[in-house]
């Protein structure tokens, strides 16, 4: 699904990553650890192609969905318009009627269970754990193999932290896709993710 090999990760004349390799295969989570500024965001960045790739090469999967650190939600749409834009992400004009029609329902529902229980408030009255929530409705909602997300958590208490990181690799595994995500919470992502690339800092990446 995705193969980089001797990639670094460079802001100008700056290197936060040295030349290093990994891989994913369907099923796989892998979880991005390491200081702020030690390059895991640069590196999802590169993987989207918001950011060009310095040195290596990267063969990735071309059906990819994101949660990005900074939630990209339009506050003039309510959470359930938001939540459809993940749904009908690159469809034609029937296809999108027809996902629309049979998905609605099904949005409801999730973001009931996630504790959004006025699907049409507006965006730009919601709390900042609530639009996190909202972004982890929308991924699930979303079509992807891969899964890319920066601090998908950050803003959510203990347990719908956990809650969300079990939605996503449950549904990483259900699809056979998988989920590179960053995170700040060791416990958390050793027990959700199945290996842990380690930023530490100096330009070293080290797999475990």
């Amino acid at each position: 699904m995705l193969k980089a090999r001797g990639i670094s990760i460079r802001i100008e004349d700056r290197v936060l990553a040295a030349p290093f390799s990994f891989h994913v295969k369907p099923g796989d989570v892998i979880a991005l650890m390491g200081v702020s500024g030690s390059g895991k965001s640069s590196l999802i960045r590169t993987l989207t192609r918001e950011r060009e790739l310095g040195d290596g090469e990267l063969d990735l999967e071309s059906n990819w969905a994101e949660i990005p650190q900074n939630e990209s939600l339009n506050p003039l749409l309510s959470a359930l318009d938001n939540a459809e834009a993940g749904l009908l992400k690159n469809l034609g004009f029937w296809s999108a009627f027809a996902r629309r029609r049979e998905g609605r329902p099904r949005l409801r529902q999730l973001l009931s269970e996630w504790g959004l229980r006025n699907p049409d408030q507006p965006v730009s009255s919601l709390s900042g754990g609530e639009k996190q929530r909202l972004c982890i409705v929308r991924a699930l909602a979303m079509d992807w193999k891969i899964l890319y997300a920066d601090e998908p958590i950050s803003q959510l208490d203990e347990a719908n932290a956990r809650k969300a990181l079990k939605a996503l690799r449950e549904e990483a595994i259900r699809r056979q896709g998988a989920i590179i995500w960053a995170l700040h919470q060791p416990d958390l992502a050793r027990e959700f993710s199945d290996r842990i690339l380690t930023f530490d800092g100096r330009g070293g990446v080290s797999e475990s």
